[in-house]
């Protein structure tokens, strides 16, 4: 993720904010999903958009 900033916000960043970036970029890379299939539907006067993903549950029952 830091790799994608310009040169001058990495340099502004310290080392915790640097840190907490790429903890971030770890856990968005974990929360992806085997199926993740994004869809625009060509609706007239009103484009919508469909999102379907599937995988493993991990959320707690209290969560569900």
């Amino acid at each position: 993720m830091l790799a994608h900033l310009p040169q001058a916000v990495r340099a502004s960043l310290t080392p915790e904010q640097a840190e907490a970036l790429e903890a971030l970029a770890d856990m968005r890379k974990a929360s992806r999903h085997p199926v993740d299939l994004r869809l625009t539907l060509p609706i007239p006067c009103r484009p919508m958009f469909l999102t379907v993903v599937a995988g493993r549950e991990r959320r707690s029952s209290a969560r569900r």
